[in-house]
């Protein structure tokens, strides 16, 4: 799927993707993950240990610490984009900015399962009208969304370690948008979340959480 999504994107932005060693399939994908990342101005690879979702906050720890510029757009690789996605999610995000100088993420996912309702901080989700985009103020944000360096800098560029004791049940997720939710939401940023999904997920087998995934599919 990684391919399938670098080709997706305009080549005149730095890319970096981290490889977690998930996928069996990987091997056979390398090649024409190899050559999406050639269209690039600037790429950087990484091979990973396999961390899955007890220690996916490590691989979040090395992707905020290889961030550069200022425009930050985090996206897993199942997910699907139109050829002008980052510059709406630049637009909309700055548009916002322009709005509240507090404002810290942009959720860029609008799944069936979680749009406009309230997650890990409890804050009470209301609709937002900018410049004549509508948006969901929702004080929490997930793995799917764009944020600027002064954010990155406010979570110190790291995830604090997650506790194994979490992971007692196999439906609970990997912690890392609860923990960066609940810190910004702390540190008074906003978190928005789009009313129209700027990304496509569909029904396919999640790798990190198959069971709560089948029965709580997060489809666009």
């Amino acid at each position: 799927m990684c391919g399938n999504l670098l080709r997706m994107l305009p080549s005149n932005i730095r890319v970096n993707v981290i490889n977690d060693g998930s996928d069996e399939n990987f091997d056979e994908n390398y090649g024409n993950v190899i050559a999406e990342l050639g269209r690039f101005d600037d790429y950087s690879y990484w091979d990973m240990e396999h961390c899955g979702r007890e220690r996916f906050w490590l691989l979040w720890n090395h992707a905020m610490k290889a961030t550069s510029g200022y425009h930050h757009i985090f996206i897993p690789d199942d997910v699907m984009v139109r050829p002008s996605f980052v510059k709406s999610a630049i637009e909309l995000y700055e548009s916002l900015v322009d709005h509240n100088e507090r404002t810290g993420t942009l959720n860029l996912l609008a799944d069936q399962l979680r749009k406009g309702k309230s997650q890990w901080t409890h804050n009470q989700v209301r609709p937002v009208s900018v410049d004549g985009i509508d948006y969901f103020d929702t004080g929490w944000v997930d793995g799917c969304f764009i944020c600027s360096t002064d954010v990155i800098e406010a979570l110190e560029r790291k995830i604090n370690p997650i506790s194994e004791d979490r992971f007692q049940s196999e439906t609970v997720s990997s912690g890392v948008g609860e923990q960066i939710s609940k810190r910004l939401h702390a540190l008074a940023w906003k978190m928005y979340q789009v009313q129209n999904t700027l990304v496509h997920h569909g029904h396919h087998e999640s790798m990190m959480h198959p069971v709560e995934r089948q029965n709580n599919p997060l489809v666009t």
